[in-house]
């Protein structure tokens, strides 16, 4: 992989007179510019890789977690007593101060 200045493909184009503007078109340009010249190979730095890689799995995790707290949210809707931070209507559990939930009396 190589990283080019788009400028410098579109003269190389105009160059040879190239005009249409396709993603068709600009692969065989780009192939056409890659057996002429000699290109450059890119390689990112290591700390950029692990970097990445590190917020790759950071990413999984997030997503691993959500579907957890997703799936328990709807398990603890479907069952017959609900609590009263959900029933609310409260974004946060912690929003339902502890004492006005130990005097609300419960409903049988």
């Amino acid at each position: 992989m190589a990283v080019l200045n788009p400028l410098i493909i579109r003269r190389f184009i105009q160059i040879h007179l190239g005009k249409s503007k396709t993603d068709r078109k600009d692969a065989y340009w780009l192939l056409r510019y890659g057996q002429q010249q000699a290109v450059k190979p890119w390689q990112p730095a290591e700390s950029v890789l692990v970097e990445c890689r590190q917020l790759e799995q950071v990413t999984e995790q997030l997503l691993k977690q959500k579907t957890m707290v997703s799936n328990l949210l709807e398990a603890l809707q479907r069952q017959p007593v609900i609590s009263t931070w959900l029933n609310n209507g409260s974004s946060r559990p912690g929003s339902c101060s502890m004492t006005r939930c130990r005097r609300s009396k419960p409903s049988y």
